[in-house]
């Protein structure tokens, strides 16, 4: 089996030297691969998974508080209020990719949605986001016939936003 690293994603161990070693964890653990158990299996300095993670307790604390701020902007919605009282919840904020994002993926931010909506760079930032994670869910579940007809959605999706 040979193991890559999805797109746009970086350790500084190679994916098939990273997979083969968490395939390993796995079998050690009856089958589980639990991330306490990958940490655990990181610690020492010649683990082949060291370089993974951040060992300054300091800098680790910050990055992590930093996970927790991006997953409660992620988290929260609005829920419009509508004269039919349908209360469909929209996500409040997006993120908006800097030009210099891909060097320093903390160089975004997050917008009102609703002001990157109505921005035409923005929205299409946004909008062609939205079409790559429909991509890669379909991806993912491809091999599902119960997912036919949501597939074919996806399919009239894209063909509309190319030819309008």
């Amino acid at each position: 089996m040979v193991y890559q690293f999805k797109p746009k994603v970086y350790f500084p161990v190679k994916a098939n030297v990273a997979g083969k070693c968490l395939e390993k964890i796995r079998q050690r653990n009856s089958g589980k691969l639990l991330a306490e158990d990958v940490v655990e299996d990181a610690k020492p300095v010649e683990a082949v998974l060291h370089p993974c993670f951040e060992w300054d307790d300091v800098s680790a604390a910050m990055k992590y508080r930093l996970d927790q701020a991006q997953a409660l902007i992620r988290a929260i919605v609005i829920v419009p209020e509508t004269d039919d009282g349908n209360h469909n919840p929209v996500r409040a904020f997006v993120h908006i990719k800097n030009d210099s994002e891909d060097e320093n993926p903390n160089a975004g931010y997050y917008t009102a949605i609703a002001d990157a909506m109505s921005d035409p760079v923005h929205r299409e930032q946004v909008v062609r986001r939205a079409m790559e994670e429909l991509d890669d869910w379909r991806k993912r579940y491809n091999d599902f016939e119960e997912f036919a007809s949501v597939f074919g959605a996806i399919d009239d999706v894209r063909t509309s936003s190319t030819s309008g």
